[in-house]
């Protein structure tokens, strides 16, 4: 089911109308889309009506209408549990707000699990007889790109026929880059063909400037899923498409060759991006390409050839394999969910992809580093700054190095102390890194736990749903 919602007056519709919405340049202010690359963030969408929706009930909006679906093939079953996958790089927001929409759409126990982690299950398990298995020397490497974002892991694989072990030894940063990127880059270098033979953008009225960037945006993309079909009946310097569509009011852009060269051109800093995060992801886990045995390609994105080919001329003579895209992260997270719940051999040892950072007056300090397995709980000392404190603010980032400009700032809770405390003082924070990497806090002059999430969800069951479906 497409990412997208479309708010129509009374009625919100998911999926593949609303999508079709968006594509056709009717309403695209109406249109929401991406919404993943958003979630966790105090990010607002405020439709023309002066209808405002948070990204969480966004999300709920599209998770109720799946919930709905398989309710309906399970007749006289409702869903109670679910397996959600997230990228890796998600911090403890996004990953609060992603179960926040999940228990929202009506689920009630939910589980979070990593991208590529679940990519790999599949890999593994796809494999007959998995634990006679014989995987490639070396570690294996998980490159994941999806709409708006790409998740790199890194792996070891150990087979021992009793058990299988997992162990993620490398992640990649946040890369908040995929296949929208590509169709932006994409639409903007055909609104140029555009605007030579027509007025530029901003010289439109504003309604018919977003139409156009509908248009454009949805005709880049299906430009470049016929060139992705047509290099399967020519060699690739010889396949090429033609972009011809309506952009506006009886306005066409005609006859835009599309090729190979072309592509590499318009791609070339997005293609830079691929081999850079490899490169990057490989050296903060201190190995090199060579001790990469195998590399695997999912994600909705990696069906895209030039992704496929800047990986392959990366690793030269490493075998890249290219998973089912469509279902291999689901059917993953339906292997993880049976190893919750039955005695399995698979074993998964998992890490954060950058360190948990906290502020302590004016310095920053590592609370959790991002080496924590799941289930990993520590202590850290905090020197209270200031006299007399009677309330303490625990301020956490996520990220890496010793420069706090290039952190992200992830909640802030504040714990009322029994007593004051004088400048100088210690107090012991036990954290704790849960299940779902969600970080929970316990200061052990308060004798309490604090979670850093926010439950604070607004219902959605006022709203009709795909016309009064759900």
């Amino acid at each position: 089911m497409p990412s997208a919602i479309y708010f129509d007056k009374d009625s919100i519709y998911t999926g593949l109308y609303a999508r079709h919405q968006y594509d056709s340049g009717h309403n695209p202010m109406h249109t929401i889309r991406s919404i993943k690359t958003r979630i966790g963030t105090q990010s607002i969408v405020e439709l023309p009506n002066g209808s405002c929706f948070d990204m969480v009930q966004c999300s709920a909006f599209l998770l109720k209408t799946i919930k709905h679906t398989i309710d309906t093939q399970f007749r006289g079953h409702k869903l109670a549990g679910a397996v959600v996958t997230v990228p890796a790089a998600f911090n403890i927001d996004e990953r609060q707000a992603t179960k926040n929409a999940m228990l929202l759409a009506g689920f009630s126990n939910v589980h979070i699990l990593d991208e590529p982690t679940a990519a790999l299950l599949y890999y593994i398990n796809h494999n007959k007889d998995t634990l006679g298995f014989k995987f490639s020397p070396g570690h294996t490497l998980v490159y994941d790109i999806g709409g708006g974002t790409t998740d790199i892991s890194i792996a070891n694989i150990n087979n021992d026929n009793s058990s299988l072990d997992v162990k993620i030894i490398g992640r990649s940063s946040r890369l908040d880059f995929g296949g929208d990127d590509f169709d932006q880059y994409l639409a903007a270098f055909l609104l140029a063909r555009f605007e030579y033979g027509s007025l530029p953008l901003h010289q439109l009225p504003v309604p018919d400037q977003h139409t156009v960037i509908a248009r454009m945006l949805s005709c880049a993309e299906d430009v470049k899923l016929k060139f992705n079909a047509e290099l399967k009946r020519r060699n690739i310097n010889r396949a090429k498409t033609i972009a011809n569509f309506e952009v506006l009011n009886g306005k066409y852009l005609t006859d835009v060759v599309i090729n190979h060269q072309l592509l590499c051109n318009v791609f070339a800093d997005l293609t830079d991006k691929v081999t850079n995060s490899i490169a990057h992801t490989l050296a903060n886990a201190g190995v090199t390409k060579e001790h990469i045995g195998e590399v695997i390609l999912t994600g909705g994105m990696a069906n895209f050839y030039l992704v496929e080919l800047c990986i392959q001329n990366f690793f030269s003579d490493i075998p890249v394999t290219l998973l089912d895209t469509e279902t291999a992260v689901s059917k993953g997270a339906a292997i993880y969910c049976f190893n919750l719940y039955n005695s399995t051999q698979l074993h998964i040892e998992d890490m954060l992809a950058d360190d948990i950072i906290i502020k302590q007056g004016s310095s920053f300090k590592t609370i959790i580093p991002k080496t924590a397995n799941i289930g990993d709980s520590g202590f850290f000392n905090y020197v209270i700054c200031e006299d007399y404190l009677t309330r303490l603010e625990i301020a956490l980032y996520y990220g890496q190095g010793n420069n706090p400009t290039k952190y992200t700032k992830l909640a802030t809770k504040f714990a009322q102390l029994k007593s004051p405390v004088a400048k100088g003082d210690t107090l012991q924070i036990r954290w704790l890194l849960n299940k779902d990497k969600i970080i929970e806090i316990f200061i052990q002059q308060l004798d309490s736990h604090i979670t850093f999430c926010d439950n604070n969800i607004v219902a959605i069951d006022n709203f009709l749903i795909n016309g009064g479906e759900l």
